[in-house]
């Protein structure tokens, strides 16, 4: 008990933000997946995904689709490849529409827990990614504005997964040029931009635009940083 009561203390701000968000997304967290827009979508194309991986192939042709297309080319799979790999690791008991849920509801959680990792990489401290985590999630949100409308409605979660991916990567460096460089340092930056760029089309240019803010930022340091 007195481990569980540390750790509550330790890491209370994420515990708070993964249950906020679970209660937004209810009942996704118990393998319930939401069937509004794009979801049904998502769920399908993550299915033929590991009809493929089943046969040894990471895309093909699928005819299950207007007259066929190539499934796994044409949009990035980083969504569809952890549905799979949730039904691999349950021995195909669980359906794909609940390993769907669980997915999605891991990627709506990342969103805050990035948030606050961010924060304490910049050296902001815990509070300012806590509230960020806040605004972010009670962000009501539009068609193509981000918000829960457009990640939990509409289905198009995969693009703050990218987003905070790419955040995450850009504070990950900001710990790195803080110290003596060290080329491990440099693998978590990397993997998260990989990832990102596997989750969604947005990732290639807000990388493109945080790297030149971020080479701005530092060639504006003084000297003794």
């Amino acid at each position: 008990m007195t481990q569980i009561a540390s750790l509550v203390r330790r890491h209370w701000p994420m515990l708070v933000l993964c249950a906020f968000a679970c209660w937004l997304i209810w009942p996704a967290p118990i393998g319930k997946m939401p069937l509004s827009q794009d979801h049904t979508v998502h769920v399908a194309r993550a299915w033929m995904v590991g009809e493929e991986l089943r046969g040894g192939h990471l895309s093909g042709w699928s005819s299950y689709w207007y007259f066929g297309f190539p499934v796994g080319e044409l949009y990035p799979v980083l969504g569809d490849l952890f549905v799979a790999l949730f039904r691999a690791l349950s021995f195909g008991l669980l359906p794909w529409p609940r390993c769907y849920a669980f997915v999605f509801t891991i990627a709506y959680l990342l969103q805050g827990v990035a948030m606050l990792r961010i924060s304490r990489a910049t050296g902001l401290g815990v509070a300012p990614g806590f509230v960020g985590s806040l605004l972010l999630y009670l962000d009501p949100g539009v068609l193509r504005e981000g918000g829960w409308a457009y990640t939990v409605h509409f289905g198009v979660w995969m693009q703050p997964v990218a987003c905070v991916f790419v955040w995450w990567a850009f504070a990950e460096l900001a710990i790195a040029v803080r110290t003596p460089l060290r080329p491990r340092a440099l693998v978590g930056p990397i993997v998260l931009v990989a990832l990102a760029m596997l989750a969604h089309p947005i990732a290639l240019p807000m990388a493109a635009v945080g790297t030149m803010v971020m080479v701005i930022a530092l060639g504006e340091r003084p000297p003794h940083e």
